[in-house]
């Protein structure tokens, strides 16, 4: 009796350790798949503050350029700076840090025509653009190698007369990063993290070169950004249960919770390693062994599930770690109840034991609509993805318009100042004009964004014209096109005279996405292009997104459709085309793959409504 008691005991505890290390296994898989979305859309965000600022900086170089003037203004001159008794130029007492930038040349410049020219034209294009272009920034600045900077910083009014008069700014690593000799491509960089002495914050800059039309090296554009509110929003925004870290492939973590609430009181490097956390340096070795740049994995020795996501602007991983512990945490009930069925197995009846299999049949039901709302979460990660190319591309669309806005405004300021006889009516009408067509333009623009990136399950179904919905489609995608160089054929919209019963935003996002994957596919060929057609039957709206490939392979075109299949080398997220097909489907249409076409040819069908005179 002993024996058998033993024997059934180790039976009961060897399946205890099973359903432990199965439920491990179920847990751990549960939030890879959770994972998988949350990393997703980190990802995204933080690109796109990356993105952001290579846009702003392209913006601030092209007018800087664009407004170069090379004759000097005395009268604008005396308004920005002064000469201090030791020898540097700085702005004067009555300097206004939240209208206008602060201007400094070193004491050992050689304040030459040419550089006051520089500073001065410096000066009114950063003063213009600074207050558009700083959230999340902190500045905007431009700098010159003769030892002079301008720049628009209205939180720090005082920074210009912090500076050494002696200080070389061709030393600092906000110059230094962009110069010809460290940057040969003459690309955008960031600088590594460091601590401004003169604000005593931690800083990250990105830098682009200015070369004018004789190819030669004028100065630096830059921006800096507070590395600790990064820092803080990295480690602060995880999961329940997880913790973020953001750490350099050589195993310097830049962000961890152990920094505290105050990065900025650190004195030292703002860096530990990643061999003093386990669990973080079995993370790192896993990225690095996996080689994607986004992803999860399973971190075997620990039990632990890393996500990640490379951010190629600072050189890092952004990585979230959900701890061995709190796998246990969630596995440990489910070995604990198997462990209760095997005793009670020994003392009742099996009907009790088929009336305790229902909490097991609710968690499997449970972790069932886990995994659907996972799925489903990675569907709308894959709609703000396409939302976040779409608005990088009107950036440039959104900018010069607010900067002719704020041209013609000082114009007419000017103007109206002038004694009321001189004042030209007529001027000031055009200029009145012209700033109408421009929030025309801003108005149209921003229209059809906030129409494109609305939730589509509050967009009822109505009746819309086929020329807006195409009208709308080419605002959100021909920057991109025009970018990327891929011509972009579209018919003629006084000719779709036609209506259709649909959801205005969810049909225009599904043509974005198949436009997109057509200019992705064709991007890099001789001669890319891609046609959007529009034909109708007697009850059908026929959109055919056609480019100039030649089709897609028989081996996928039965999965093309699925979620997260891509052929894009790891860098698409695979949900373009299944998102298109069920926001089109969602409204009684069809999206298929045109297998007689000759070239790359998708098709969404909508019902036709005719419309009533």
């Amino acid at each position: 009796m002993l024996r058998a008691s033993i024997a059934i005991g180790i039976v009961i505890l060897v399946i205890s350790a099973i359903g432990y290390r199965v439920g491990s296994e179920v847990t751990q898989s549960s939030y890879r798949e959770t994972l998988s979305v949350y990393i997703a859309e980190r990802a995204a965000r933080e690109r796109s503050f990356f993105s952001r600022a290579e846009i702003q900086l392209e913006v601030l170089r092209e007018k800087f350029l664009e407004n170069y003037d090379a004759r000097v203004d005395d009268a604008h001159w005396r308004r920005i700076a002064h000469r201090t008794k030791e020898g540097a130029w700085r702005p004067p007492l009555d300097f206004d840090a939240k209208s206008r930038s602060g201007v400094f040349v070193a004491s050992f410049a050689k304040l030459t025509p040419e550089l006051r020219a520089k500073v001065s034209t410096a000066e009114r294009v950063t003063s213009q653009l600074g207050p558009l272009l700083l959230n999340p920034f902190a500045n905007a600045y431009i700098s010159f190698a003769e030892g002079a900077t301008v720049g628009f910083w209205p939180i720090v009014p005082h920074w210009t007369q912090t500076i050494p008069h002696d200080h070389d700014l061709a030393r600092d690593p906000y110059f230094a990063a962009a110069s010809p000799a460290n940057n040969p491509q003459r690309k955008l960089v960031w600088t590594g993290a460091y601590k401004d002495p003169g604000v005593q914050r931690w800083m990250l800059s990105a830098l682009l070169p200015i070369y004018d039309a004789k190819d030669l090296f004028v100065g630096v554009i830059g921006q800096d950004f507070y590395l600790t509110d990064m820092l803080q929003r990295i480690v602060t925004e995880s999961l329940p249960g997880a913790y973020n870290v953001l750490v350099r492939s050589d195993g310097e973590i830049l962000a961890h919770p152990g920094f505290g609430e105050d990065p900025d009181a650190t004195t030292g490097p703002l860096v530990v390693r990643a061999a003093d956390h386990e669990e973080v340096a079995e993370a790192l070795a896993a990225i690095l062994k996996d080689g994607r740049p986004q992803g999860t994995v399973a971190l075997s020795d620990s039990q632990a599930v890393g996500g990640f996501a490379r951010l190629d602007e600072v050189g890092a991983y952004v990585v979230t770690v959900i701890p061995a512990k709190q796998i246990a945490r969630h596995a440990q009930p489910q070995a604990w109840i198997v462990l209760i069925f095997g005793i009670l197995s020994l003392i009742v009846e099996l009907w009790i034991l088929r009336r305790l299999m229902l909490p097991l049949a609710k968690l499997v039901d449970q972790r069932t609509e886990e995994l659907r709302s996972a799925k489903a979460k990675g569907l709308e990660a894959g709609r703000l993805a396409t939302v976040g190319v779409v608005a990088e591309g009107l950036a440039h669309d959104i900018i010069p318009p607010l900067s002719d806005l704020r041209s013609e405004t000082d114009r007419i300021d000017a103007r109206l100042a002038a004694p009321q006889s001189s004042i030209d009516v007529t001027g000031l009408r055009d200029a009145l004009r012209r700033n109408q067509d421009s929030l025309d333009r801003l108005s149209k623009v921003v229209g059809g964004f906030q129409n494109f990136s609305r939730p589509s399950t509050e967009a009822p179904l109505e009746f819309v014209a086929v020329k807006d919905i195409v009208r709308e489609t080419l605002d959100l995608c021909r920057t991109r096109f025009e970018k990327s160089g891929v011509l972009l054929e579209y018919p003629t919209l006084s000719n779709l005279d036609l209506s259709i019963r649909c959801r205005r935003s969810q049909l225009t996002q599904a043509l974005v996405n198949l436009l997109n994957n057509g200019l992705d596919a064709v991007a890099n060929t001789t001669d890319p292009w891609v046609l959007l057609e529009v034909e109708e039957s007697v009850n059908r709206v026929y959109f055919k997104v056609i480019d100039s490939g030649l089709g897609v392979a028989q081996e996928i075109r039965a999965s093309i459709f699925e979620p997260f299949f891509t052929t894009k080398n790891r860098q698409g997220t695979g949900l373009g085309l299944a998102i298109a097909r069920n926001l089109v489907e969602s409204q009684g249409g069809q999206v298929w793959l045109n297998e007689n076409s000759p070239n790359t040819c998708f098709v969404i069908e909508i019902p036709k409504v005719e419309t009533t005179a």
